[in-house]
């Protein structure tokens, strides 16, 4: 009987209990055992990994201690580069400014009273005076690409530019820095600032978006040299994507990732603009999943 096995990392929205997020992770991992068992006419078992920190999650990706990985699309590049065989098999769907799709996007955002409704405008502030929330240093939506729109846009330094530079541990704890004026800029998802008002209701009044940029959503991932067979890349894209259709699955995919609606197959050049930020803030692996 072929075993597979799939690893997860904490709860990104800090909304979860650690109870309740390995469930839905186990509600996806056995509703694609079955789903697998049905198409490949064998019985296939995926057991769940007990939940590791992002950067355990991927020295295991890589070193094939994981078929499958519920992973952050920047641990997934850096995981193929190290392994090619680490592929992208299937990519969450999310509405977005009201139309569903494959991609979310990563955002800074100000204090609306210090009149920055711009990277333009952000520019043109004195530099060391502001102060700014990251979230996590190995994420790509409330660090990486918020850090390459200002130093792709206008040559901001990500750090040098401000006085302070705190990395909250979060979405949500940075957007609540900014919101509570210990710092002046924050970095988050498309979502941060809609779930900070369910919270604090004049969040949305209070804080503006300055910039965004579009990133392809989160992946299952496979290590794709290690599948027994007669399991394959294919059958997995397969099976995710059917159920994703269901219920249960869809329930369970958005208490882990948050507002995710279906999965679809994907490939790697999809996450080029992960690549293309990275080159551009010179950020190497151990700089963010040491």
């Amino acid at each position: 009987m072929p075993r597979l096995t799939l690893s997860y990392y904490p709860d990104i929205t800090q909304k979860q209990t650690e109870k309740d997020v390995r469930a839905a992770v186990v509600v996806f991992a056995d509703a694609t055992a079955t789903q697998l068992s049905d198409d490949l006419k064998t019985s296939i078992k995926i057991q769940v990994l007990p939940q590791m920190s992002v950067p355990e999650q991927h020295e295991a990706m890589i070193a094939g201690k994981t078929h499958i990985g519920l992973l952050k699309p920047v641990g997934y590049v850096f995981a193929h580069r190290r392994v090619p065989a680490v592929v992208p098999a299937c990519v969450a769907h999310r509405p977005i400014d009201g139309v569903v799709g494959t991609f979310y996007f990563g955002q800074l955002y100000a204090r609306r009273e210090l009149g920055i409704d711009s990277v333009e405008s952000l520019a043109r502030q004195k530099p060391g005076t502001l102060r700014i929330a990251y979230g996590d240093r190995f994420s790509t939506s409330n660090f990486l690409i918020p850090a390459a729109i200002m130093r792709v846009q206008k040559g901001l330094h990500p750090f040098l530019f401000f006085r302070e530079v705190m990395f909250a541990g979060g979405h949500d704890r940075a957007a609540e820095a900014v919101y509570r004026g210990d710092a002046d800029i924050g970095a988050g998802h498309d979502g941060v600032i809609k779930i900070l008002a369910e919270q604090f209701p004049d969040a949305e009044h209070k804080m503006v978006r300055i910039g965004k940029e579009n990133i392809h959503s989160d992946p299952v991932v496979v290590h794709s040299g290690i599948l027994p067979a007669p399991v394959t890349l294919e059958a997995i894209q397969s099976a995710c994507t059917k159920v994703a259709k269901t219920p249960s699955v869809q329930k369970a995919l958005d208490l882990f990732w948050g507002w995710v609606k279906d999965l679809s197959p994907t490939k790697h050049e999809n996450y080029a603009s992960i690549e293309k930020a990275l080159g551009a803030l010179n950020l190497e692996e151990a700089d963010m999943l040491r």
